[in-house]
């Protein structure tokens, strides 16, 4: 990172026969990274109607209810409309506005069925309101790095 890049090592690899120099950031690194974009380019859930933030919840719960068992990512679980009508028991209508608004802000993937196959969503947003009111979806998870370092 380049906050860091005159308190940082230099070091050196090879790359196509020819030796270049880098600096190797840190979780600590990461870490700030991800703060200073969640501040600088994050946003709120208050983009969204509250309504739309409680249905936003209820598929976050669904999600880790429906990933876990199977032990599998949360960004590798697929589900359907039907599962969302099961899961919040809300009527067909009021689910598509919650959802296309949630598709719309990039909170929730669209995977298009193949020939003549329902459409499957996946829930891009990972809980971070949870930890920051203002976050951006996608960072990397520094806990989780730091634990795969620790099991290498």
């Amino acid at each position: 990172m380049l906050l860091h890049q005159h308190q940082r090592p230099r070091q050196v690899t090879i790359v196509e026969g020819q030796p270049q120099e880098y600096i190797a950031a840190t979780f600590d690194d990461v870490e700030l990274a991800n703060e200073l974009v969640d501040e600088t380019f994050g946003r709120s859930l208050a983009e969204l109607p509250p309504q739309t933030q409680s249905f936003l919840e209820q598929l976050d719960m669904m999600v880790t209810a429906g990933a876990e068992p199977r032990h599998i990512e949360r960004q590798d679980y697929r589900f359907g409309r039907r599962q969302i009508l099961d899961a919040t028991s809300l009527s067909m209508t009021v689910m598509r506005k919650h959802l296309q608004r949630l598709i719309e802000y990039e909170y929730v993937i669209v995977h298009q069925g193949r020939n003549g196959e329902l459409f499957s969503y996946e829930l891009y947003y990972n809980g971070e309101a949870r930890k920051r009111s203002r976050f951006m979806m996608g960072l990397i998870d520094v806990e989780r790095l730091r634990k795969e370092a620790e099991q290498a």
